[in-house]
């Protein structure tokens, strides 16, 4: 439920137009000090995306792209935790994903090439 309410509250996604697949591995969050549980779930059409003010920006990234072995590369991040420190990233739409969302869709995209095997 908390999944599908945050869904709705950050991006505007209902909560009755989407099914959950499945539970993923829960991730820890350094910056935040959270341990997050996410899920896996889809939509019948695409959402109509109403992003508030925790969500940057949403990018849209096709399964294949998702799946193809070239999408995954290494970048180097600095923060208030980290100095120019190598990290395992995605490289998806032009941009570059990392962190806990790199993580979950890891776990996604073994999850989709395990359900293709």
């Amino acid at each position: 439920k908390t999944a599908l309410r945050e869904s709705f509250e950050e991006v505007g996604i209902h909560q009755n137009s989407v099914k959950i697949i499945r539970e993923l591995t829960d991730v820890y969050i350094p910056p935040s000090n959270f341990l997050a549980t996410p899920f896996m779930g889809y939509a019948e059409r695409r959402p109509d995306f109403k992003i508030n003010e925790e969500v940057q920006k949403t990018i849209e990234v096709l399964v294949t792209d998702l799946l193809n072995d070239k999408s995954i590369a290494s970048t180097r991040i600095s923060n208030t935790y980290m100095k120019n420190t190598a990290v395992p990233c995605f490289k998806l739409s032009n941009h570059i994903v990392w962190g806990a969302t790199a993580m979950m869709l890891s776990e996604i995209k073994e999850l989709l090439n395990s359900q293709s095997s």
